[in-house]
Formats: C-alpha cells, sequence, structure tokens
C-alpha cells in the first residue's frame, strides 16, 4: 500500500510511503494492545465504583468501541436497545 504524505499547502514536497504487511499487521497489534488497555481501563473504573460489566453484548460494545469501530454515541443507542431503557 502507497501513501502520499507532506504539506497540502505547497510549501514542502509531498513523499510517498510503502506499507508493508509487516508495518500493516504491526500497526493492527498496537491497535489491538491499545483497545485492551482501554476495555482494562473501563473494568478498573466500574469496579472500583462497586460494577462490573457481565453483559456479553454489553462488552461486545465495549470492545467495539475500544477499537474505534463503533463511536460511543451509536454504542449508547445500542445499549438503550439492548437493555430496553
Amino acid at each position: 500500500m502507497t501513501e502520499k504524505i507532506g504539506a497540502t499547502d505547497g510549501t514542502a514536497e509531498a513523499i510517498e510511503i510503502t506499507k508493508t504487511p509487516e508495518a500493516a499487521e504491526l500497526a493492527e497489534t498496537a491497535s489491538a494492545t491499545e483497545a485492551a488497555v482501554h476495555v482494562a481501563f473501563a473494568d478498573a473504573a466500574l469496579a472500583l465504583a462497586g460494577h462490573e460489566l457481565s453483559d456479553p453484548v454489553l462488552r461486545a460494545l465495549l470492545e467495539r468501541v475500544a477499537r474505534g469501530e463503533l463511536d460511543a454515541s451509536a454504542a449508547v443507542a445500542e445499549m438503550r436497545r439492548h437493555v430496553g431503557a
């Protein structure tokens, strides 16, 4: 995959970079690790408040938000539909 990066205002020359499959895999691993950290933080915050997220549907939504697959407002709407609020 080739991507052009650089200034768009004409003050600097854009350069092309080539992303190898290995680089893409590394970025995906970093994103997965970052998502896991976000989920662990949410779990810790809930635990400090005396709560636990045990519903598998709600946990899946939390994980999707952490991975950037779903924005928070869409997740909240889906959570409300799921719990009937």
